[in-house]
């Protein structure tokens, strides 16, 4: 069934931060008309709703949160579907999600269940529209690393060092101040590949800060839940991780190699689930 997006609109991302006093979670709310595309970069207290409140202000028409969420928003507490999807044929290539049932993803759960009732108190977040819901309004997980690793050629994984920043800055192609440089900026032409016709007002290059950019690609990954193009893997009862729609190689999007080892996860693991839109 075809989608057609709102002509103007708003999503949110935040990149979940550990402190409940200090300002250590990005948020990022994108915005769009029919003419232009813009952001907004913040820092926020965890459960600050106060402050999650002012940053979007009217409908969200989705909210990605980049830690483990499942629809009751408890402790999940387990190796999930998700992350087994995510790590086998993925852990040596571009990294990993971490385990909800290790001590730091359960405390990585915790914040992220904290963030997204302080969003629920204090928003107006859109229903659940999408095939990949984990709860009546739309809300999703996003995991930053993962969704710009598999917008990389396959074998071109740029050196480490925090993955996500390397990824970041070899996907803005040209745009990049870190060589290898690929020939188009991905990332503005997934932007512009979900919401198309319209100017994107924003310099992604000039994003430095860690929690900013990961907040963006939140942002970017709940652009494509309102848009209903993504792929999302991992299960109803425990929570699905939301990835770029597919495309072909070199495209922008999720490339045929991720896809190829998404695809052989799923054979292999009976309760796991994939859904593409």
């Amino acid at each position: 069934m075809s989608f057609n997006v709102p002509e103007s609109g708003q999503v949110l991302g935040i990149d979940v931060g550990w402190s409940e006093k200090k300002k250590t979670t990005g948020a990022c709310v994108l915005k769009w008309d029919a003419r232009v595309v813009t952001l907004g970069l913040d820092r926020i207290a965890t459960a600050d709703s106060l402050q999650v409140e002012r940053l979007a202000p009217g409908e969200v028409l989705a909210l990605a949160v980049d830690g483990p969420l499942r629809g009751a928003l408890d402790e999940i507490g387990v190796y999930r579907d998700a992350e087994m999807m995510l790590t086998r044929g993925f852990a040596a290539r571009i990294g990993k999600p971490g385990q909800s049932s290790s001590g730091n993803g359960r405390k990585l759960n915790a914040a992220a269940n904290a963030v997204v009732r302080a969003a629920l108190s204090g928003l107006q977040i859109a229903r659940s529209q999408h095939d990949a819901r984990i709860h009546e309004l739309a809300v999703a997980e996003a995991f930053p690393t993962s969704f710009l690793g598999v917008m990389l050629d396959e074998g071109c994984v740029p050196a480490h060092g925090r993955r996500s920043d390397a990824y970041y800055l070899h996907l803005l192609g040209p745009s990049s101040t870190q060589p290898p440089a690929l020939p188009s900026d991905r990332l503005r032409g997934l932007i512009a590949k979900l919401l198309p016709g319209r100017q994107i007002a924003a310099d992604l290059a000039a994003v430095q800060d860690h929690e900013e950019r990961a907040a963006l690609i939140c942002a970017v990954t709940a652009l494509c839940v309102a848009c209903r193009k993504y792929v999302a893997v991992g299960d109803p009862e425990n929570g699905y991780i939301v990835l770029p729609p597919k495309a072909a190689a070199g495209e922008p999007g999720l490339q045929p190699w991720a896809w190829s080892v998404i695809e052989a996860n799923r054979k292999t693991n009976g309760t796991a689930r994939v859904v593409v839109e």
